[in-house]
């Protein structure tokens, strides 16, 4: 009984280790897709500025020259 209750143990710690295993690769996946979803969205605010600015150019230009 001793010995089947001590390889239980071992079995128990396995399962603890692959369940930390698997949480942290969530946890890493999970920071991955945050990390790729804030660059989209820094790079569209910058086309968004870029494209906003360039109109305000062509507005003062064609209020002023036209």
């Amino acid at each position: 009984d001793a010995q089947e209750s001590r390889g239980l143990g071992d079995v128990y710690k396995r399962q603890q280790q692959a369940k930390n295993h698997a949480n942290q690769a969530a946890n890493n996946a999970n920071q991955a897709a945050n990390q790729a979803a804030n660059q989209a969205a820094n790079n569209a605010n910058q086309a968004v500025n870029k494209a906003a600015n360039k109109a305000e150019k062509v507005s003062k230009y064609v209020s002023c020259c036209l």
